[in-house]
């Protein structure tokens, strides 16, 4: 899920998702919410968005900003406490463009045994109608060895895989995957 915004107003641009309570240290009744945030870069963002979620009795707890350096493109995820009655209910949601279904690739076959490579790698994007060429999401290696038979060879690479798409749903799932320019993302 996207949001997208103007710095001028964050109130009218807001994204909570309340879907699970909090430990005994938080007020009864508080409610976890995510907070995406996509506008062109200007100066004094963080303050206002902070002002936003604290002015309805928000708490952040975590912040996570990125700006790329050749793009003046604010993009942020906050992750805050907050009482559901205080929150309104008009909120604006848009949804990426992406099909949220995963592809990954199986990289070991025998010939890459047979030939002696030393690292293996799985690779999670969104799917396209071209393959492989999605925004990847999610990317691991792991090293394999002389030692290594085919058998666990490719048992090494089927494991990565799963390793490497549990994580980008995972990723995806709890809201912290945006797209980025055309073909890249922003993982927070």
């Amino acid at each position: 899920m996207q949001q997208e915004g103007h710095a001028d107003d964050p109130r009218d641009k807001m994204l909570s998702l309340a879907r699970r309570p909090l430990s005994a240290a938080v007020p009864a009744g508080n409610l976890l919410g995510v907070h995406l945030f996509q506008c062109p870069d200007t100066v004094g963002i963080v303050a206002r968005l902070s002002e936003c979620i604290a002015s309805r009795g928000g708490n952040i707890h975590s912040v996570d900003v990125f700006v790329p350096d050749h793009k003046p493109i604010f993009y942020s995820r906050s992750e805050f406490t907050y009482n559901p009655m205080l929150w309104p209910r008009d909120v604006t949601v848009r949804v990426p463009d992406l099909d949220p279904k995963y592809k990954t690739s199986v990289l070991a076959s025998k010939q890459d045994f047979n030939a002696g490579v030393k690292l293996i790698g799985a690779t999670s994007h969104f799917v396209t109608p071209e393959l492989d060429a999605g925004p990847i999401i999610e990317q691991m290696v792991e090293r394999v060895s002389h030692r290594d038979t085919l058998q666990s060879f490719v048992v090494k690479s089927e494991n990565l895989e799963k390793q490497c798409l549990a994580e980008a749903i995972k990723s995806y799932c709890e809201l912290r995957v945006l797209p980025y320019e055309l073909k890249k993302t922003v993982v927070f």
